[in-house]
Protein backbone atom coordinates (compact mmCIF):
# COMPACT_ATOMS: atom_id res chain seq x y z
CA UNK A 1 0.00 0.00 0.00
CA UNK A 2 2.73 2.45 1.12
CA UNK A 3 4.30 1.76 -2.39
CA UNK A 4 1.30 2.48 -4.20
CA UNK A 5 0.91 5.80 -2.42
CA UNK A 6 4.69 6.28 -3.10
CA UNK A 7 4.56 5.79 -7.14
CA UNK A 8 1.49 7.65 -7.02
CA UNK A 9 2.70 11.19 -5.44
CA UNK A 10 5.92 10.20 -8.15
CA UNK A 11 3.59 10.26 -11.15
CA UNK A 12 2.04 13.29 -9.73
CA UNK A 13 4.92 15.25 -9.11
CA UNK A 14 6.66 14.00 -12.27
CA UNK A 15 3.64 14.86 -14.34
CA UNK A 16 3.51 18.84 -12.52
CA UNK A 17 7.13 19.32 -13.17
CA UNK A 18 6.92 18.05 -16.58
CA UNK A 19 4.26 20.35 -17.23
CA UNK A 20 5.93 23.53 -15.67
CA UNK A 21 9.27 22.51 -17.19
CA UNK A 22 10.80 24.98 -19.80
CA UNK A 23 7.70 27.74 -19.08
CA UNK A 24 8.43 31.04 -18.03
CA UNK A 25 8.36 32.19 -14.56
CA UNK A 26 5.00 33.35 -15.26
CA UNK A 27 3.79 29.85 -14.05
CA UNK A 28 2.48 28.52 -10.73
CA UNK A 29 1.74 25.51 -9.58
CA UNK A 30 -0.65 25.97 -6.04
CA UNK A 31 -3.90 24.19 -4.33
CA UNK A 32 -7.43 26.36 -5.64
CA UNK A 33 -10.58 26.12 -3.74
CA UNK A 34 -13.18 25.70 -6.71
CA UNK A 35 -16.52 27.34 -6.45
CA UNK A 36 -17.81 27.49 -10.00
CA UNK A 37 -17.11 25.60 -13.38
CA UNK A 38 -18.72 26.41 -16.79
CA UNK A 39 -18.65 23.21 -18.83
CA UNK A 40 -19.42 24.84 -21.89
CA UNK A 41 -16.94 27.38 -21.74
CA UNK A 42 -14.44 25.34 -19.81
CA UNK A 43 -14.15 28.33 -17.46
CA UNK A 44 -12.82 27.88 -13.62
CA UNK A 45 -13.31 29.82 -10.80
CA UNK A 46 -11.64 29.52 -7.68
CA UNK A 47 -9.63 30.52 -4.42
CA UNK A 48 -5.50 29.97 -4.76
CA UNK A 49 -4.71 28.53 -1.36
CA UNK A 50 -7.89 29.66 -0.48
CA UNK A 51 -7.17 33.41 -0.32
CA UNK A 52 -9.27 36.32 -1.93
CA UNK A 53 -9.58 37.37 -4.89
CA UNK A 54 -11.09 35.03 -6.99
CA UNK A 55 -8.74 33.14 -9.84
CA UNK A 56 -10.75 32.75 -13.38
CA UNK A 57 -9.19 29.64 -14.98
CA UNK A 58 -9.70 28.08 -18.64
CA UNK A 59 -8.98 24.58 -19.43
CA UNK A 60 -8.23 23.81 -23.07
CA UNK A 61 -7.11 20.96 -25.94
CA UNK A 62 -3.44 21.14 -23.77
CA UNK A 63 -4.62 20.77 -20.55
CA UNK A 64 -3.37 17.73 -18.41
CA UNK A 65 -5.79 16.15 -16.36
CA UNK A 66 -3.71 13.87 -13.78
CA UNK A 67 -4.00 11.87 -10.68
CA UNK A 68 -4.43 13.20 -7.66
CA UNK A 69 -2.80 12.55 -4.08
CA UNK A 70 -5.22 12.24 -1.42
CA UNK A 71 -4.21 12.54 1.95
CA UNK A 72 -4.95 9.35 3.79
CA UNK A 73 -5.80 11.53 6.96
CA UNK A 74 -8.13 13.86 5.88
CA UNK A 75 -11.75 13.72 6.99
CA UNK A 76 -14.56 12.13 5.67
CA UNK A 77 -15.84 14.39 3.34
CA UNK A 78 -17.57 14.10 -0.77
CA UNK A 79 -14.10 15.11 -2.23
CA UNK A 80 -12.33 12.41 -1.39
CA UNK A 81 -15.08 10.16 -3.53
CA UNK A 82 -15.10 12.56 -5.73
CA UNK A 83 -11.51 12.67 -6.25
CA UNK A 84 -11.38 8.79 -6.17
CA UNK A 85 -13.42 8.51 -8.94
CA UNK A 86 -11.36 11.64 -11.17
CA UNK A 87 -8.31 8.96 -9.92
CA UNK A 88 -9.92 5.87 -11.66
CA UNK A 89 -11.63 7.61 -14.96
CA UNK A 90 -7.80 9.14 -15.62
CA UNK A 91 -5.97 5.71 -15.33
CA UNK A 92 -8.54 3.97 -17.41
CA UNK A 93 -8.65 7.02 -20.13
CA UNK A 94 -6.01 7.69 -22.93
CA UNK A 95 -4.73 10.88 -22.46
CA UNK A 96 -6.21 12.05 -25.72
CA UNK A 97 -9.69 11.21 -24.27
CA UNK A 98 -9.37 13.21 -20.44
CA UNK A 99 -10.74 16.44 -21.29
CA UNK A 100 -14.67 15.10 -21.65
CA UNK A 101 -14.10 11.98 -19.45
CA UNK A 102 -13.30 14.13 -16.44
CA UNK A 103 -15.48 17.12 -17.09
CA UNK A 104 -19.13 16.29 -14.95
CA UNK A 105 -16.35 15.34 -11.95
CA UNK A 106 -14.93 18.43 -12.62
CA UNK A 107 -18.14 20.01 -12.44
CA UNK A 108 -19.12 18.21 -9.32
CA UNK A 109 -15.49 19.09 -7.72
CA UNK A 110 -16.66 22.58 -8.12
CA UNK A 111 -20.26 22.03 -6.47
CA UNK A 112 -18.85 20.98 -3.44
CA UNK A 113 -16.19 23.37 -3.38
CA UNK A 114 -13.38 20.65 -3.38
CA UNK A 115 -9.35 21.92 -3.74
CA UNK A 116 -7.39 21.01 -6.82
CA UNK A 117 -3.74 21.67 -7.50
CA UNK A 118 -3.71 24.00 -11.01
CA UNK A 119 -0.54 24.36 -12.61
CA UNK A 120 -1.16 27.51 -14.67
CA UNK A 121 0.21 30.75 -16.38
CA UNK A 122 -0.30 33.83 -14.02
CA UNK A 123 0.52 35.88 -16.80
CA UNK A 124 -3.14 35.82 -18.95
CA UNK A 125 -6.68 36.35 -17.98
CA UNK A 126 -8.06 33.79 -17.26
CA UNK A 127 -5.21 31.86 -16.43
CA UNK A 128 -4.97 28.94 -18.50
CA UNK A 129 -4.56 25.92 -16.83
CA UNK A 130 -1.69 23.53 -17.76
CA UNK A 131 -2.25 21.08 -14.68
CA UNK A 132 -4.78 19.84 -12.25
CA UNK A 133 -5.36 17.01 -10.29
CA UNK A 134 -7.88 16.88 -7.20
CA UNK A 135 -6.48 16.68 -3.82
CA UNK A 136 -9.96 15.09 -1.62
CA UNK A 137 -10.11 17.88 1.09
Amino acid sequence: MKFTKLSTLLVVVATLSVADAGQSSSHVTGPVRLMDFDPDTDEVLGYPHDQPPLGWYIRSEVTQHVPGLIDPKAPPNPCIGLARAWNRVVAATPIDKRRGAVTTLLGRLAEKQCEVVISRDVNSDPQPIISVAPTGR
